[in-house]
């Protein structure tokens, strides 16, 4: 593929008002329909294409055509070469990294130290959610503590768990406030 500059017919952009009307509704001097509008975009869009395969020196006789325009066009936005050999390889990373789809790598490494006041937050959610619903267990209870605040949403189950069990032998737990009755009040 030659490295010429790309012509202007490939930007120009295809206005419909510019479209004119045909046949009977010319003659009488009406403004374009919908078969008029059709009509100047399939014009406009050949003439992209023509650019397109002219800037390319694609043969419009060749079985592959549609491919090489593809390849054309991917050229033109993701600049990976038509021509090259490991193109299916290369056009896949420039999609994967325009699209921002991508893979995640876990961060390997010494994990945080919970500091005495985020322990000593997760231990109130913690009696808080207890005492709130009482007969939730297992997971259900820790998906529900990580649903409390982003800060819990950010760890997994197993680390909330483990920086609990932690955290019950350094802040103490203290017991819910009694609740006042009418009794009390008197």
């Amino acid at each position: 593929m030659s490295s010429t500059a790309l012509p202007t017919e490939l930007f120009k952009r295809i206005d419909v008002s510019k479209a004119k009307a045909t046949g009977l509704r010319a003659a009488f001097a009406l403004p374009p329909d919908e078969s008029d509008y059709e009509r100047y975009m399939c014009d406009e869009l050949c003439q992209h294409i023509e650019a397109l395969d002219a800037r390319f020196g694609l043969d419009i006789n060749t079985p592959d055509l549609q491919q090489r325009r593809f390849r054309a066009l991917f050229e033109l936005t993701f600049g990976v070469p038509a021509d090259s050999g490991d193109w299916n390889g290369r056009a896949f990373l420039a999609l994967l990294l325009k699209t921002g789809v991508s893979f995640y790598i876990e961060k390997r490494g010494r994990p945080p130290k919970w500091s005495y006041d985020l322990s000593r937050l997760l231990v109130e959610d913690h009696q808080r959610l207890k005492r709130k619903y009482p007969d939730l267990k297992g997971d259900n209870f820790w998906i529900k503590l990580r649903s409390c605040r982003p800060t819990w949403a950010a760890h997994s189950i197993p680390a909330l768990r483990k920086a609990y069990a932690e955290a019950k032998k350094t802040v103490p737990i203290l017991p819910p406030a009694p609740s006042k009755s009418l009794t009390d009040a008197v």
